[in-house]
């Protein structure tokens, strides 16, 4: 808005965000005005972030307010890159390939990946239909936990063993995990934008108290225990290989998630393919969990800083 603003003429732009709003004071010459704004309901589409970070930096000095307009239009009209049923099968890629790399096996995974694909499938729907966000997020937990465990069910009745029962439960529900809100709000904080990011942060922790919930219930009626035995032991090379894998599956999932361009997802993938098989590696060998995800994460954003400088 800043960069836009100074190619249109203004003198001086100050904002103030909220959740819900936004609100702008402009100044040219002699001449002010302080417009707000509403905002729809929260939401994370990176192809259109891209799209207007793009317009500001190609807008050309003199831009009139109309050519914005019709611009912002076109970015805003633009249709998902991606349909619910190819979004869906994104997460229930997502979901087993977390649910492998907490330990789980092929059985568990696959039971995993079909909740992540109805509760996805059902999150889109009431999304739709203009539900209450918290209420969507109970109940997308609600039925991806009780679709697994479901499968899980008639997996054990079939005379299949499932050894990490509920570490593939908290697989199939990771999904709703809002990740992409929680990364935002500390950028907030770090530019000053005390007030949106502290709404940011509520708005996100009541969105994974709501879906923590809806598993909840379904731990207390279904009784899961939380005794799990020791995930399968694999070959070093092959244990490499297949976490590899998994990150790059699992990142290009939430990717296509966000509706990020097909380049993006590629792009995410591949730092995902170092980044986290890095931070599993420091695990195994006695790192605590907190400074192994500390040093996956920097490796991740100094390959991304690399590669912005490189591109």
């Amino acid at each position: 808005m800043g960069m836009v603003a100074r190619r249109m003429g203004f003198d001086a732009l100050s904002m103030q965000l909220g959740l819900g709003s936004i609100t702008a004071s402009g100044r040219r010459r002699s001449e002010g005005a302080t417009l707000v704004r509403e905002v729809g309901a929260s939401g994370v589409n990176s192809w259109r972030i891209g799209a207007l970070e793009e317009l500001a930096s190609t807008a050309p000095p003199g831009m009139t307010p109309h050519a914005l307009a019709t611009k912002l239009a076109a970015i805003e009209g633009a249709p998902p890159r991606y349909s619910v049923a190819q979004t869906g099968a994104a997460i229930g890629g997502s979901c087993a390939a977390f649910a492998f790399l907490n330990g789980c096996t092929g059985l568990e995974v696959a039971a995993a990946a079909v909740g992540g694909v109805i509760g996805q499938g059902l999150r889109s729907w009431l999304s739709r239909q203009r539900f209450n966000q918290y209420i969507i997020a109970a109940l997308s937990a609600l039925v991806a936990s009780s679709v697994y465990c479901l499968g899980a069910a008639v997996l054990r009745h079939a005379g299949f063993g499932i050894a990490r029962y509920d570490v593939g439960l908290i697989s199939s529900v990771l999904f709703l995990v809002p990740g992409f809100p929680l990364v935002t709000c500390l950028f907030d904080m770090l530019q000053h934008e005390t007030a949106v990011a502290l709404a940011r942060l509520a708005n996100a922790t009541m969105l994974l108290l709501n879906a923590a919930l809806g598993v909840y219930v379904v731990i207390a009626v279904v009784g899961v225990s939380f005794d799990s035995a020791a995930p399968p032991a694999l070959a070093a090379p092959l244990l490499l290989m297949l976490r590899a894998l998994a990150s790059f599956a699992g990142a290009c999932g939430f990717a296509i998630l966000y509706n990020s361009p097909c380049r993006t997802v590629l792009h995410v993938g591949l730092l995902t393919l170092i980044g986290n098989p890095l931070r599993l590696a420091l695990r195994d060998a006695g790192l605590a969990l907190a400074p192994a995800t500390f040093v996956g994460a920097l490796m991740v954003g100094l390959l991304e800083s690399l590669a912005r400088a490189v591109g």
